[in-house]
């Protein structure tokens, strides 16, 4: 009669190698105290005398067998998978580590790469009209102070004839702004403008003229009129009698 030889049993933890007992190794497990076992993507075993691999938390992975550590997911990445490889955040969302989805950017922020950590607020003197595109500069005549999906026109009596501003320019008292794309345009001979920020200019009465742009009087009478001694200056903003 054939008797079969005795399998030598180990305690778990442990298996069994030519009838001796060693400790399950890392990476493996070994339940039943004779055989060892690899561990399944998205678990791991950490240590020696595993009974069981441990299942990877929300956030992170193990995309191989035998696993010593799950792998928290990466800034720029998202994990919905235990046993999977991180997958890059798409252009216009962002993740920061240990996520298993991706957070699309808030109106007036953006991202323009693949991977995003972290979305940037849109800069002063651009626009962000949409979270997956770098960032445009605002038009002549237009102005943003940061955070903006769309440049913001001046205002009425307000100019600015550079791109990317951040603000406009009050039209000076002197001159008139009607186009806020346009350099202020000096008040013609017979009109006037006293104040800052208007379109137009106002015209003088028929007892009155401008002086010009030379801050100056023009004439003795002109002068006298003003009570000007010989030098003196008034504004070009202001009407003299005649």
């Amino acid at each position: 009669m054939l008797i079969k030889p005795s399998v030598q049993v180990c305690s778990i933890g442990y298996y069994t190698y030519q009838n001796q007992c060693y400790p399950c190794s890392p990476g493996y497990y070994c339940p039943n105290g004779v055989n060892e076992y690899i561990c399944p993507p998205g678990e791991s075993a950490p240590g020696w005398k595993y009974r069981s691999c441990d299942v990877c938390s929300l956030g992170y992975y193990s995309s191989y067998g035998g696993s010593i550590e799950c792998k928290r997911c990466p800034k720029g990445y998202f994990c919905p998978r235990r046993d999977q490889e991180p997958i890059p955040c798409n252009i216009g969302e962002v993740a920061g580590e240990g996520n298993i989805v991706c957070s699309k950017c808030s109106l007036g922020y953006y991202s323009s790469i693949l991977g995003g950590s972290e979305c940037l607020r849109c800069p002063p003197g651009y626009e962000c009209p949409t979270v997956d595109q770098a960032p445009i500069r605002c038009p002549i005549g237009t102005y943003s102070t940061g955070g903006q999906t769309i440049c913001t026109p001046c205002q009425r009596g307000y100019y600015t004839t550079y791109l990317n501003s951040t603000y406009c320019y009050a039209c000076p008292p002197g001159h008139s702004c009607l186009d806020p794309k346009l350099c202020p345009k000096p008040c013609s001979v017979g009109t006037y403008q006293s104040e800052p920020g208007y379109t137009s200019c106002n015209s003088c009465n028929g007892k009155c003229s401008t002086v010009n742009r030379l801050f100056e009087c023009t004439s003795c009478i002109q002068a006298k009129a003003h009570n000007c001694t010989e030098g003196h200056t008034v504004p070009i903003y202001t009407c003299f009698m005649t």
